[in-house]
């Protein structure tokens, strides 16, 4: 269009992919997103084409301040109309998901706070017979304007919209499944009739998760994913009821994440409702205030919520302390110009100058200088009886995105879920699991994009660093008991 310029690789979704960019005559960042990753042969290409310009109109008919904004919208190639994209404002503090990582769960007047706007926005999409469909921490966008992070959310891509909606898409899961394993209402797997219901229950398992940083279906891998969902209602209380919510929040959480759409609250506002009221009781029955109005009085359970009450209410309350109240300042996440961490501080800096030897030493230990490729990479300190075998796969070029499966083991971040594979967008401790023995390592994968295209990679004896001219990508796995470290690479074409 003649004046946007795309700076950066941000992320890619399951039908498009999402850069960084800048709206040259205004000299404002603005993100691009693309349609991407489907061939015209493929039998669910045109229903996810559909979706995609879908999204574009759902945004364009959306104002609420949390929703984020589109700007634009256009074709690659105007002439033949393919290839859409269309740009939206920039949401610079990364999403939800990031913010929630790492924290063991989120003060709940925070968990209020960021939720309520969404609240607002999602209000608006469903008096325009929009459900979004797929709501999740990593489509709740964060800005930092006014020195605040504020939510916005995003990915319209599998809204259901009825109505007089433009370019409204035609709904068809048995050529592209339209929902999110971990986030997905029951309705949505079965491909039964969609409503604001599907919302309330994704919003249940948001708040679940904004509260413990524990996932209701966790996992990275599908068939593990189909299984947890193919075990129904049950599983999904006994998940949630193990999450150590306080008993008046999980009575809110297990009603919107009923089975039945009917069952769940009628309205992401009546939700909300409920859930601000559950937390003000957890918060007197901590403090032991006795509470005298009907705090609860929506709220009681019914049906399959039954068995979750303790049979006696003079047993003393197992909830969690709450933390203290009141609003926490949040840092936005790190931007990759800022230094690494502190320990960091007083680390040598080691410039690499060529990747064309095949090792060079940091401190006592070698260095493994690997370019990409199809084969595995043996992590000699991987396993405790012999090499880790690994499939490194870049994602995108220019970022450090990359996909890490395991040929001879199991992988998971430390406390997650073993998986066969997982994809990494930041620094992460791995452990390996060996499935014969039961031993287990750590592996550390080290990433470290800049803006300015080069690599900053943080070990724990040095900081290597790789100018944009020798690589487009770059991460270091480097064994925990220190006995190998292997730098893989693309080389710039």
């Amino acid at each position: 269009m003649g004046r946007y310029l795309v700076k950066q690789w941000i992320a890619r979704g399951g039908m498009a992919v999402v850069f960084r960019g800048e709206d040259e005559r205004l000299h404002r960042p603005v993100c691009v997103k693309l349609f991407f990753g489907f061939d015209p042969s493929q039998p669910e290409f045109a229903v996810v084409l559909e979706h995609f310009v879908q999204e574009a109109f759902a945004l364009s008919r959306l104002q609420h301040p949390a929703t984020l904004r589109i700007f634009d919208f256009g074709y690659l190639d105007e002439e033949a109309r393919t290839e859409p994209f269309f740009v939206t404002e920039y949401a610079d503090s990364g999403h939800l998901g990031k913010l929630v990582e790492g924290t063991g769960g989120m003060p709940p007047d925070e968990v209020l706070r960021l939720l309520r706007p969404i609240i607002g926005a999602l209000r608006e999409a469903h008096a325009a017979d929009i459900v979004h469909r797929d709501l999740k921490p990593s489509n709740i966008l964060l800005t930092s304007a006014g020195g605040e992070l504020s939510p916005k959310l995003a990915d319209f891509s599998i809204a259901k919209a009825q109505g007089d909606l433009p370019n409204r898409a035609s709904e068809t899961n048995a050529q592209a499944p339209l929902y999110s394993l971990s986030w997905a209402a029951p309705e949505q797997l079965s491909s039964g009739r969609i409503e604001p219901a599907a919302d309330v229950f994704a919003l249940g398992l948001v708040v679940a998760y904004m509260l413990t940083e524990k996932l209701v279906y966790p996992g990275e891998d599908i068939m593990a994913l189909y299984t947890l969902r193919s075990e129904g209602a049950e599983y999904r209380r006994r998940s949630i009821h193990e999450l150590g919510l306080s008993r008046e929040v999980e009575v809110v959480v297990q009603q919107a994440c009923a089975e039945d759409p009917a069952a769940r609250h009628p309205s992401v506002d009546r939700f909300f409702e409920a859930l601000e009221r559950a937390i003000e009781s957890s918060r007197h029955a901590m403090s032991g205030t006795v509470l005298t109005d009907d705090v609860l009085e929506d709220d009681e359970p019914t049906g399959e919520h039954q068995a979750l009450r303790p049979e006696d209410d003079s047993s003393p309350s197992v909830a969690e302390p709450l933390r203290p109240s009141g609003r926490p300042q949040l840092v936005p996440p790190v931007s990759p110009s800022e230094p690494l961490s502190p320990s960091s501080v007083g680390k040598p800096r080691l410039p690499l100058a060529t990747l064309e030897t095949p090792q060079v030493i940091v401190g006592n230990r070698r260095l493994r200088l690997l370019p990409v490729s199809n084969a595995p990479v043996e992590l000699m300190g991987g396993l405790a009886g012999g090499p880790a075998r690994l499939r490194i796969t870049p994602l995108e070029i220019g970022s450090s995105l990359v996909h890490i499966k395991g040929l001879n083991c199991f992988v998971r971040p430390l406390g997650g879920r073993p998986s066969s594979g997982l994809e990494l967008s930041r620094s992460t401790t791995l452990e390996l699991l060996d499935p014969r023995s039961g031993a287990n390592s750590e592996t550390m994968v080290v990433m470290g994009p800049r803006p300015d295209g080069s690599h900053e990679l943080e070990l724990r004896d040095a900081i290597v660093t790789l100018p944009p001219s020798l690589t487009r990508w770059a991460v270091v796995l480097e064994a925990g008991d220190g006995s190998d470290i292997v730098l893989l690479f693309r080389p710039p074409t």
